[in-house]
């Protein structure tokens, strides 16, 4: 007996399909595969960016994020290095600051959003054709 969706052979006795995880017809009830928690996606990508978006299952996707963010974070620290104490050089380039600080805080918020989003389709997929979609 071969899985209809992909193609894997299969015992008669199995309940799904151990490949792509697929319920197949008659065999006993067995535990189905286990999805993403969109909430722990969210999370995490509000704390990190990119890490909920790689818990999600899109790693390559979830490593721009986390370079992005790292190049925030260089910036704003060259620029901090650069000013010191100076106090006329700390007006000059508050405006960047302030610039630098609202792309970090979009990217966050961008990052946790697109990680629940990539969680929640991880799952939808899981339960409409029986394995991730990536």
């Amino acid at each position: 007996m071969y899985c209809a969706g992909c193609g894997n052979e299969v015992g008669d006795s199995d309940a799904f399909c151990g490949r792509c995880g697929r319920p197949l017809a008659g065999g006993p009830p067995q535990m189905a595969i286990d999805g993403k928690d969109e909430a722990v996606a969210l999370v995490l990508g509000a704390i990190v960016p990119g890490l909920g978006i790689m818990y999600s299952g899109r790693f390559r996707e979830g490593m721009s994020y986390l370079i992005a963010a790292a190049l925030f974070a260089v910036a704003s620290f060259a620029v901090l290095l650069h000013v010191g104490t100076d106090v006329a050089a700390m007006e000059a380039f508050s405006g960047i600051l302030l610039l630098t600080a609202m792309a970090t805080l979009a990217l966050h918020l961008f990052a946790a959003y697109a990680g629940y989003g990539y969680a929640k389709e991880y799952n939808e997929a899981l339960r409409s054709e029986g394995g991730p979609p990536w």
